[in-house]
Protein backbone atom coordinates (compact mmCIF):
# COMPACT_ATOMS: atom_id res chain seq x y z
CA UNK A 1 0.00 0.00 0.00
CA UNK A 2 1.36 3.44 -0.83
CA UNK A 3 2.66 5.41 2.12
CA UNK A 4 2.95 8.93 0.76
CA UNK A 5 3.07 11.54 3.55
CA UNK A 6 0.12 13.51 2.18
CA UNK A 7 -2.04 10.40 2.04
CA UNK A 8 -1.12 9.36 5.54
CA UNK A 9 -2.05 12.79 6.92
CA UNK A 10 -5.38 12.65 5.10
CA UNK A 11 -6.02 8.95 5.84
CA UNK A 12 -6.42 8.05 2.17
CA UNK A 13 -5.12 5.05 0.32
CA UNK A 14 -5.14 5.47 -3.47
CA UNK A 15 -5.61 2.24 -5.41
CA UNK A 16 -5.05 3.49 -8.98
CA UNK A 17 -3.42 6.30 -10.93
CA UNK A 18 -4.46 7.93 -14.17
CA UNK A 19 -3.19 10.11 -16.94
CA UNK A 20 -5.73 12.87 -16.53
CA UNK A 21 -6.18 14.76 -19.79
CA UNK A 22 -3.99 12.16 -21.50
CA UNK A 23 -0.68 13.91 -20.95
CA UNK A 24 1.21 10.68 -20.15
CA UNK A 25 -0.28 8.93 -23.19
CA UNK A 26 1.60 11.27 -25.50
CA UNK A 27 -1.41 13.17 -26.80
CA UNK A 28 0.76 16.27 -26.98
CA UNK A 29 4.09 14.65 -27.82
CA UNK A 30 6.22 12.13 -25.94
CA UNK A 31 4.46 9.28 -24.12
CA UNK A 32 5.51 8.47 -20.57
CA UNK A 33 3.14 5.54 -20.06
CA UNK A 34 5.92 2.95 -19.62
CA UNK A 35 7.43 5.05 -16.83
CA UNK A 36 4.00 5.58 -15.28
CA UNK A 37 3.34 1.82 -15.35
CA UNK A 38 6.68 1.12 -13.66
CA UNK A 39 5.87 3.76 -11.03
CA UNK A 40 2.39 2.27 -10.54
CA UNK A 41 3.86 -1.21 -10.06
CA UNK A 42 6.39 0.11 -7.53
CA UNK A 43 3.56 1.66 -5.51
CA UNK A 44 1.05 -1.19 -5.92
CA UNK A 45 -1.40 0.84 -7.99
CA UNK A 46 -3.60 0.12 -10.97
CA UNK A 47 -3.35 2.51 -13.92
CA UNK A 48 -6.10 3.95 -16.12
CA UNK A 49 -4.90 2.57 -19.45
CA UNK A 50 -7.66 0.73 -21.29
CA UNK A 51 -6.80 -2.76 -22.50
CA UNK A 52 -8.99 -2.18 -25.55
CA UNK A 53 -9.86 1.05 -27.36
CA UNK A 54 -13.60 0.41 -26.99
CA UNK A 55 -15.91 3.43 -27.15
CA UNK A 56 -13.35 5.87 -25.70
CA UNK A 57 -10.32 5.94 -27.92
CA UNK A 58 -11.17 5.88 -31.64
CA UNK A 59 -11.05 9.44 -32.89
CA UNK A 60 -9.78 10.79 -29.57
CA UNK A 61 -6.27 9.38 -29.51
CA UNK A 62 -3.65 9.68 -32.28
CA UNK A 63 -2.95 6.51 -34.28
CA UNK A 64 0.67 6.21 -33.05
CA UNK A 65 -0.56 6.06 -29.46
CA UNK A 66 -3.18 3.43 -30.38
CA UNK A 67 -0.42 1.47 -32.12
CA UNK A 68 1.43 1.22 -28.82
CA UNK A 69 -1.59 0.01 -26.84
CA UNK A 70 -0.87 -3.73 -27.22
CA UNK A 71 2.77 -3.49 -26.09
CA UNK A 72 1.79 -1.19 -23.22
CA UNK A 73 -0.88 -3.62 -22.00
CA UNK A 74 1.69 -6.43 -22.16
CA UNK A 75 4.12 -4.29 -20.18
CA UNK A 76 1.45 -3.56 -17.54
CA UNK A 77 0.63 -7.27 -17.30
CA UNK A 78 4.31 -8.16 -16.90
CA UNK A 79 4.52 -5.69 -14.01
CA UNK A 80 1.24 -6.85 -12.42
CA UNK A 81 -0.43 -3.45 -12.89
CA UNK A 82 -4.23 -3.80 -13.07
CA UNK A 83 -5.92 -2.06 -16.04
CA UNK A 84 -9.57 -1.52 -16.94
CA UNK A 85 -10.88 -3.41 -19.97
CA UNK A 86 -11.87 -0.10 -21.55
CA UNK A 87 -13.06 3.34 -20.52
CA UNK A 88 -16.38 4.97 -21.37
CA UNK A 89 -16.58 8.74 -21.04
CA UNK A 90 -18.18 11.85 -22.50
CA UNK A 91 -15.58 13.85 -24.43
CA UNK A 92 -18.02 16.50 -25.67
CA UNK A 93 -18.89 19.91 -24.25
CA UNK A 94 -22.52 20.92 -23.85
CA UNK A 95 -22.26 23.18 -26.89
CA UNK A 96 -21.55 20.17 -29.08
CA UNK A 97 -24.05 17.88 -27.35
CA UNK A 98 -26.90 20.36 -27.44
CA UNK A 99 -29.01 18.85 -24.65
CA UNK A 100 -29.06 16.52 -21.68
CA UNK A 101 -31.08 14.05 -23.74
CA UNK A 102 -28.33 13.97 -26.39
CA UNK A 103 -25.71 13.18 -23.75
CA UNK A 104 -27.87 10.44 -22.29
CA UNK A 105 -28.55 8.92 -25.72
CA UNK A 106 -24.86 9.01 -26.65
CA UNK A 107 -23.64 7.35 -23.47
CA UNK A 108 -26.44 4.75 -23.45
CA UNK A 109 -25.71 3.86 -27.10
CA UNK A 110 -22.05 3.28 -26.20
CA UNK A 111 -22.95 0.71 -23.55
CA UNK A 112 -23.48 -1.86 -26.30
CA UNK A 113 -19.86 -1.29 -27.43
CA UNK A 114 -18.33 -2.28 -24.10
CA UNK A 115 -16.20 -5.43 -24.30
CA UNK A 116 -16.40 -8.29 -21.82
CA UNK A 117 -14.56 -7.50 -18.60
CA UNK A 118 -14.56 -4.68 -16.10
CA UNK A 119 -14.60 -1.24 -17.69
CA UNK A 120 -14.64 2.21 -16.20
CA UNK A 121 -17.29 4.88 -16.61
CA UNK A 122 -15.33 8.11 -16.36
CA UNK A 123 -17.45 11.21 -15.77
CA UNK A 124 -17.13 14.51 -13.92
CA UNK A 125 -20.52 14.91 -12.21
CA UNK A 126 -21.05 18.27 -10.57
CA UNK A 127 -23.90 20.28 -9.02
CA UNK A 128 -25.76 22.93 -10.95
CA UNK A 129 -23.88 26.00 -9.75
CA UNK A 130 -22.35 29.15 -11.16
CA UNK A 131 -19.28 28.39 -13.27
CA UNK A 132 -19.97 24.65 -13.59
CA UNK A 133 -20.07 23.49 -17.24
CA UNK A 134 -23.50 22.21 -18.26
CA UNK A 135 -22.13 18.83 -19.38
CA UNK A 136 -20.87 18.21 -15.81
CA UNK A 137 -24.34 18.96 -14.44
CA UNK A 138 -25.84 16.65 -17.07
CA UNK A 139 -23.39 13.88 -16.12
CA UNK A 140 -24.56 14.17 -12.52
CA UNK A 141 -28.16 13.96 -13.67
CA UNK A 142 -27.34 10.91 -15.83
CA UNK A 143 -26.18 8.92 -12.82
CA UNK A 144 -29.61 9.38 -11.22
CA UNK A 145 -31.63 8.85 -14.41
CA UNK A 146 -33.95 5.83 -14.48
CA UNK A 147 -33.40 5.48 -18.25
CA UNK A 148 -29.64 5.11 -17.60
CA UNK A 149 -30.20 2.43 -14.97
CA UNK A 150 -32.68 0.64 -17.24
CA UNK A 151 -30.08 0.66 -20.06
CA UNK A 152 -27.44 -0.83 -17.76
CA UNK A 153 -29.85 -3.61 -16.86
CA UNK A 154 -30.85 -4.22 -20.51
CA UNK A 155 -27.18 -4.56 -21.47
CA UNK A 156 -26.54 -6.96 -18.58
CA UNK A 157 -24.01 -4.62 -17.00
CA UNK A 158 -23.27 -5.14 -13.33
CA UNK A 159 -21.94 -2.14 -11.43
CA UNK A 160 -18.84 -2.74 -9.30
CA UNK A 161 -16.86 -0.35 -7.16
CA UNK A 162 -13.52 -0.71 -8.98
CA UNK A 163 -11.58 -2.41 -11.79
CA UNK A 164 -8.33 -2.62 -9.80
CA UNK A 165 -9.36 -5.16 -7.13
Amino acid sequence: MPSWPGCIRRDCAPRAADSHAGVLYGLAGTSFVREALTWSARHGLGFRLPREPGPLLPGMVPAPVLGELGPLVEHADSLGVPLPQTVLTNPSPASRLGSYEALRSQVIARLAELPEGTSELFLHPAPDAKGIPAERVWESRLLRDEAWHDALQREGITLVSSWWD
